[in-house]
């Protein structure tokens, strides 16, 4: 069995990107830091710098290379040394569906060459996405898949809001072919959570 560890490299190389929506104020810039060198190893001064764009979304001038396929990371205000609140990000990258990159010049040669994985990370300052995946068997044309929680954000379980309604999936999950058979599509919802 292939049991993964925390720090381990693997045999492929990834490529990067990092994009979040942050309305910032004159002076505000925003970076990232994280345990890997090129994100500075937790240190603020050594971060990796993200340029404003046009939206509120700040993306990577330069991606992150690097052949460990996860880690972790947390955005930051370098020009004041504010750390977004919460627990430290992990960024899964063997399992990111692979970008096109249309237009950035330092992946043309990863590209033709096959050298990297291109993947980009989308975050949303002090919040996070959680992707619930549900695989039933509801046999009935009509009948509804519903999500709650204890989080305000998933129905507070009915107190504050209705539960969350969960559509089925539309994209053939080669995993779940594997395992169960062909044209398996579960229900599927995304939630953004604050930290």
């Amino acid at each position: 069995m292939n049991q993964r560890r925390y720090g381990y490299t693997s045999g492929k190389q990834y490529c990067v990107n990092f994009r979040i929506y942050y309305k910032t104020i004159v002076g505000e810039d925003l970076g990232v830091i994280g345990d890997d060198d090129q994100l500075g190893n937790w240190d603020v001064k050594k971060c990796l710098k993200l340029k404003w764009t046009e939206g509120h979304y700040w993306v990577s001038v330069q991606p992150l290379y690097t052949n460990k396929p996860y880690f972790k990371y947390k955005y930051i205000q370098y020009s004041d040394g504010h750390i977004e609140d919460g627990m430290d990000r992990l960024a899964d990258v063997e399992v990111l569906p692979e970008v096109n990159n249309a237009g950035r010049v330092y992946d043309v040669n990863i590209r033709q060459n096959n050298l990297y994985k291109v993947v980009q990370l989308n975050d949303i300052w002090e919040s996070f996405k959680v992707n619930f995946s549900v695989l039933a068997p509801i046999e009935s044309h009509g009948d509804d898949m519903l999500i709650t929680g204890s989080r305000d954000e998933l129905g507070n379980w009915n107190k504050t809001s209705s539960p969350i309604l969960m559509t089925r999936s539309i994209i053939n999950q080669d995993w779940l072919n594997e395992k169960y058979g062909e044209g398996v599509m579960p229900f599927e919802a995304t939630i953004t959570l604050k930290q």
